[in-house]
């Protein structure tokens, strides 16, 4: 026996420990997606009809996420839904002005990422189906910063039993390591797996899903119904690519009427130059474009017409494509066809795809921006960087009158980029007349003209008014006659 086994089994007690509980999940893991891949579902964890667990889940996300990342389809489909629900970005005031100061200021500090931070959970959320933010505060400053946990190490949401839409704590399952610069590479330092693994408290965690119903523990990617398609598309498109490369195999067919030594001729010169093709040694060369070809009596030169019947092709590829589209909810024209589409329809926009894109506005103003929101103005108050109460003008009954409500629940503006375009001279005629008509406020109406900065905005346009009267004075003043005074009598 080994003398330094035991030894070696003492010192490495935890690290093996780790390794065999390892190898036990991906043991488990592997049996399950080969019992999957034969049509089966794993029931035995508390398998549940409308949403996708465990292991299952992480064969999901990661089929999604590659196709995401190699699929050209459904890439676009992600982007398109990106671009129309948050364009440039959003913009937003809150009606007390100290409530908007502050969150100007988490939303400009660099290290949120605001601007790219949109997109991706834009992202997220059609390709995971769900998106974990987790909320970092200073209880002295009350300044909150904001992280994106990737959705397959959420492992388990625990709710309250009494309440399947109450989460207390998202169990969190990953590796952790270490960059080593001795060795240039980056070691692993713990493994927050199975006993091991982070329990979050529950309002830490900002959880949006979609694609399952509120009593659901995860959601369900948006494209993953499309996923069959998209790789049955992709699939049709290499086979149609195979095609048509391989009508260039055979260019022509050579016919040899006299059987004897040309046949035999003619076949060693086949297999000779087979043979220096799989070798390497030599490719056989086609014939040369506007070549001339020899033949006499015995050889016949004919071209091979390999027709790949490319017309009746296309509807075949169209009607892949249609479900792919009636999946994702975006018209064809979108993805790539332009022929199909025309002038009225892309300025005016289909109703379908419109109202899929208010509601996504909708969603993320309320269930993302908005929670996110009061979550920065609460901690704001607690680190008493602002009041708990808060006194804000509101209309009632034609006059103003002055409330005083908790800072938490002021008023704030969201406003999204328009989804159809208007031309910039009607929509500005149409916002002077609702101003005029005390429909919208100035800065509402600025708002919709992509003013982002209200405040800055008037702020020029008063300095730019005061220097033209101050310019106007100026002027005036050159414009009059010098003015001479009379001359008195000289005294004698």
């Amino acid at each position: 026996m080994n003398p330094l086994k035991p030894l070696a089994q003492k010192v490495l007690k935890d690290d093996l420990s780790v390794m065999q509980e390892s190898i036990s999940k991906l043991s488990e893991a592997v049996s399950s997606l080969q019992i999957e891949e034969r049509g089966w579902i794993n029931v035995s964890q508390g398998f549940v009809p409308w949403e996708i667990t465990g292991e299952q889940r992480q064969h999901v996300i990661e089929k999604v996420r590659d196709a995401f990342k190699k699929n050209p389809l459904a890439g676009q489909i992600a982007d398109i839904k990106k671009y129309f629900t948050m364009g440039q970005g959003i913009g937003f005031k809150a009606e007390d002005p100290d409530v908007n100061e502050v969150l100007k200021s988490f939303w400009n500090d660099e290290s949120n990422k605001w601007f790219l931070r949109q997109s991706q959970l834009s992202d997220d959320l059609e390709v995971d189906g769900e998106f974990f933010i987790r909320f970092f505060k200073n209880d002295i400053t009350g300044r909150v910063q904001v992280r994106c946990i990737p959705a397959w190490q959420i492992t388990d949401v625990v709710t309250d039993q009494e309440d399947a839409e109450t989460p207390l704590w998202y169990r969190r399952e990953w590796v952790e390591q270490k960059w080593d610069p001795q060795a240039k590479l980056y070691a692993i330092v713990k493994y927050h797996i199975g006993v091991e693994a982070d329990y979050i408290p529950a309002d830490e965690i900002l959880h949006v899903k979609v694609g399952a119903p509120l009593y659901a523990k995860f959601g369900n990617s948006p494209l993953y119904r499309t996923l069959g398609y998209l790789n049955a598309y992709k699939e049709w498109l290499e086979d149609r690519a195979k095609l048509n490369k391989a009508r260039a195999a055979f260019a022509w067919k050579k016919k040899i009427k006299n059987m004897g030594n040309s046949v035999a001729t003619a076949v060693n010169g086949v297999l000779n130059t087979l043979n220096k093709a799989f070798n390497g040694n030599e490719k056989p060369v086609p014939p040369k474009t506007g070549g001339v070809i020899v033949e006499n009596d015995g050889v016949e030169w004919t071209v091979v017409n390999s027709d790949v019947k490319a017309d009746n092709a296309s509807e075949d590829g169209r009607a892949i494509k249609l479900m792919i589209c009636a999946g994702s909810g975006i018209f064809e024209h979108y993805l790539g066809d332009a022929k199909v589409g025309n002038l009225a329809s892309t300025k005016s926009m289909e109703l379908p795809m419109m109202k899929m894109f208010e509601w996504r506005q909708k969603l993320f103003e309320m269930a993302v921006f908005l929670p996110i929101f009061r979550r920065v103005i609460r901690a704001a108050v607690e680190a008493g960087a602002l009041p708990e109460k808060s006194k804000v003008t509101r209309q009632e009954g034609g006059k103003q009158i002055e409330l005083e409500i908790e800072t938490d629940q002021v008023y704030i503006d969201i406003d999204f980029p328009p989804l159809v375009l208007k031309e910039i001279k009607e929509l500005t005629d149409a916002l002077v007349k609702q101003v005029q008509e005390r429909l919208k406020s100035r800065q509402t109406a600025g708002m919709e003209l992509g003013i982002e900065d209200w405040e800055q905005e008037v702020a020029m346009i008063l300095a730019e008014e005061e220097e033209l009267r101050k310019r106007q004075r100026e002027d005036d003043t050159n414009s009059y006659p010098p003015f001479n005074p009379p001359k008195g009598d000289e005294e004698e």
